[in-house]
């Protein structure tokens, strides 16, 4: 029995499945090849039947014999049937041997498989009505396929996800190009989409230019990458317009799925419907899950703590970003003029707010205890109240939702970053916040990772308020009290770029460390300048989008909303920070 030779039937069964050999060929291949090259006396294949799940002799060659060894067909964890090699006497095979016959069972299975979905796509074809121009499935077909498939859904408990396509500005096209090139359009997409879903998955001209898909046994997130790579292949694609030319043509995808966003037919085509709607009203080319815009004008009314730092103009970037692809929302904004005094002046805004007749206000305030009463006040006018980049509970009145990241978590990442580069020795100055939650939090995740390593000493750890001038002056009393520094950490970025300034002032730029924590735009700058060490990003700007969208959830869709949408942080140094500036 030599081993070269059965890696030659090996390669020769699998270069029969990939030219899509039928069943019937690759197992006689198999069942021709084996006697020779194993030395048995008989060789035989079983196929496990469907209904019975009990083996079945498909073929066989040779006569029986005493011993015999059984090696599995398995696909994907399921079993297909086995091949039984019969010798007269007892024999010792090598683990690679062993290997080489699983391998080749293996490409019998795949056969098998390939064999069972050609069927089921024989008896599909057979049954259902196919739109003429895409060879999609047609409308009627999708939505008896759609019940059936939230039954088996239901009976065995798996996520089944809608997504509806929608090619963009489609009218226009076939107003410029032509209806044949319409058409070409859309068969060139019915072949991409059927190209990149499973097998299983089943696609349908729903009317015009909208497909829908039935992804089974999966949740929307499972099948955003799906979404995306043919979004992407999409828009890729040369289409043709007149004399030739290159025109680019995008998809809007919009996904639900059962029973996350809706437990019934009619409720999941609405939801992904939804998705759509919303994925075309934010700008099109893009995918989106169940958000709609709406027809009515939103008043919405924004209120940071001040505008004195870069952050919350980035938030308010962020805002406006969504509002400007949704539209109908009229953006009222009102803040104080520094943080330090801005608890009093928040509290005069929302009474403000509350005169004006806003439709929802979003705030971020660490005066929790006077603006949760004042927070009460607006919950009896049934205004609804988010709160972002504050993620801690107000003590009173009843916020629907609060969009923010985990201060604790964020100090911990800035303190075990500072550990690494300081390797565990080295003495450190923080430069404080105003005394509320926000900046005792991030201090404290920070110190919780601190407290580990002895040779990592705080030398001073004082207020600045959050402004740069005051960290400023504070950074520099620091330095007269301990000229051996090793590291700043400003628990802010505003904060941290101020000792930036007297860390170089000084003449010590490069010999002390300077990590910040906020992300903005002036701190990716400084990194890039080889100024700031590194700052923790904390996505304002997609804080900003992320609270305007889970307030048009709310408003408009009225779905059950998450009480706390955390956001992903993460460091950002001179290796990462050219992918975080904005050009």
């Amino acid at each position: 029995m030599k081993t070269g030779e059965l890696e030659n039937v090996l390669f020769e069964v699998m270069n029969a499945v990939t030219s899509n050999k039928s069943m019937k060929e690759v197992l006689n291949l198999i069942l021709d090849s084996l006697p020779d090259v194993t030395n048995c006396s008989m060789c035989s294949i079983q196929l496990v039947n469907e209904e019975t799940q009990k083996l079945k002799l498909f073929c066989k060659k040779g006569d029986g014999s005493r011993f015999h060894i059984r090696v599995p067909m398995i696909i994907s964890g399921r079993t297909t049937g086995e091949i039984n090699l019969y010798h007269k006497d007892k024999r010792k095979f090598s683990r690679k041997f062993k290997r080489i016959l699983s391998m080749i069972a293996s490409c019998g299975a795949v056969a098998v498989e390939n064999n069972r979905l050609n069927k089921m796509t024989e008896i599909f074809a057979s049954l259902a009505s196919i739109d003429g121009l895409t060879q999609l499935y047609n409308h009627k077909y999708f939505h008896e396929a759609l019940e059936k498939e939230l039954s088996k859904a239901r009976r065995f408990g798996y996520s089944v996800c809608m997504a509806m396509i929608d090619i963009d500005h489609f009218k226009r096209y076939n107003d410029n190009y032509g209806h044949p090139a319409g058409d070409v359009v859309l068969k060139k997409i019915a072949e991409i989409i059927k190209k990149n879903i499973r097998s299983y998955d089943l696609a349908a001209r729903y009317g015009g230019e909208e497909i829908a898909l039935i992804l089974s046994h999966a949740t929307r997130q499972q099948a955003i990458p799906l979404a995306e790579r043919m979004r992407t292949e999409i828009l890729a694609y040369p289409f043709k317009g007149k004399n030739n030319e290159k025109v680019k043509v995008s998809v809007s995808i919009g996904l639900a799925s059962y029973p996350d966003n809706a437990t019934t037919k009619a409720g999941l085509v609405e939801r992904a419907d939804q998705a759509l709607y919303l994925a075309k009203e934010e700008g099109r080319n893009r995918i989106c899950s169940s958000l709609i815009s709406s027809k009515d004008l939103i008043k919405f009314a924004f209120c940071p703590p001040a505008f004195t730092s870069p952050y919350y103009t980035a938030v308010l970037k962020g805002v406006k970003e969504v509002i400007k692809d949704i539209g109908n929302t009229e953006l009222f904004i009102e803040t104080s003029d520094g943080e330090a005094e801005y608890a009093e002046r928040q509290l005069k805004i929302i009474e403000k707010f509350i005169k004006e007749k806003v439709d929802v206000i979003a705030i971020c305030s660490q005066a929790r205890e006077a603006i949760g009463r004042q927070i009460e006040k607006v919950n009896k006018k049934k205004i609804p109240v988010f709160v972002f980049n504050a993620a801690e509970p107000m003590p009173s009145g009843k916020v629907v939702s609060y969009i923010g990241y985990d201060n604790r978590e964020a100090g911990k990442l800035v303190g075990g970053y500072l550990v690494r580069l300081l390797r565990g020795k080295g003495r450190v100055a923080i430069l404080e916040g105003l005394p509320e939650i926000t900046s005792v939090e991030r201090k404290n995740g920070f110190m919780e990772v601190i407290k580990d390593y002895r040779g990592i000493r705080i030398v001073a750890s004082e207020r600045a308020d959050w402004e740069r001038n005051m960290a400023r002056e504070v950074a520099g009393k620091i330095l007269k009290k301990c000229p051996k520094l090793d590291a700043f950490f400003g628990v802010s970025d505003e904060m941290a770029l101020g000792a930036v300034d007297i860390v170089k002032k000084t003449g010590r730029k490069g010999k002390i460390f300077t990590i910040g924590l906020d992300g903005n735009q002036n701190a990716f700058q400084s990194i890039k300048a080889g100024e700031l060490t590194a700052t923790l990003n904390t996505n304002p700007v997609e804080m900003g989008r992320t609270l305007m969208r889970t307030i048009m959830r709310s408003m408009i869709k009225e779905e059950k909303i998450k009480n706390h949408i955390w956001l992903p942080i993460m460091m950002v140094d001179l290796e990462n920070v050219d992918q975080y500036i904005i050009k």
